[in-house]
């Protein structure tokens, strides 16, 4: 009947209209919480370069630590920070992980901070930019347990074993290699 297909062909349109109507509309709504969530929430949370703002929430100088934005950097971290305190939990004990955590996040929240107010490149940068994250911790724990004892061997089974070091290494460069200027932490 041609009346009911043109009558099936208007209602498939007006649906289409709705759905990507509705679609449009989830996608700014969530554009805007988005955009709420980094301003009002992630911001009270993350490391301020700019001395001045800084200031104002000092608390952040603990809480960047564990501010993420980016999943993949957590479980990056999560899975490095295993590797690495795992064996410094098997050669000193696991007194020395949470201070060694702590001492490399304040160290790393240091350079920070000295980067952005005194190298000239970045300087102009510094009222837009924030630290976030614990790399500079997992960067801490990896760098001291190889220090602790460099010749640990992972494996050690395997043909000899794989020297700590070159794990230490492997980490160290994928890290540098995955840092952008929009991932400070």
């Amino acid at each position: 009947h041609p009346t009911r297909d043109a009558d099936s062909v208007y209602h498939m349109h007006v649906y289409a209209r709705i759905f990507v109507c509705v679609c449009k509309w989830m996608c700014l709504c969530l554009t805007y919480i988005h955009m709420l969530y980094y301003k009002n929430v992630y911001g009270l949370f993350v490391m301020p370069a700019d001395g001045n703002q800084f200031l104002h929430k000092p608390w952040t100088l603990i809480t960047h630590m564990f501010a993420h934005d980016n999943v993949w950097k957590v479980f990056t971290n999560m899975i490095w920070l295993w590797c690495f305190g795992f064996i410094m939990q098997d050669l000193s004990g696991n007194k020395k992980i949470a201070p060694l955590f702590l001492y490399g996040a304040f160290g790393g929240a240091i350079a920070f901070m000295l980067a952005y107010n005194f190298i000239p490149a970045l300087q102009t940068q510094a009222p837009f930019t924030v630290l976030s994250g614990a790399s500079a911790s997992v960067m801490a724990v990896a760098v001291a347990t190889t220090i602790l004892s460099p010749g640990y061997r992972l494996f050690p089974l395997l043909g000899g074993g794989l020297p700590l070091w070159v794990l230490t290494t492997i980490y160290i460069i994928s890290d540098f290699l995955t840092v952008s200027i929009s991932d400070s932490g």
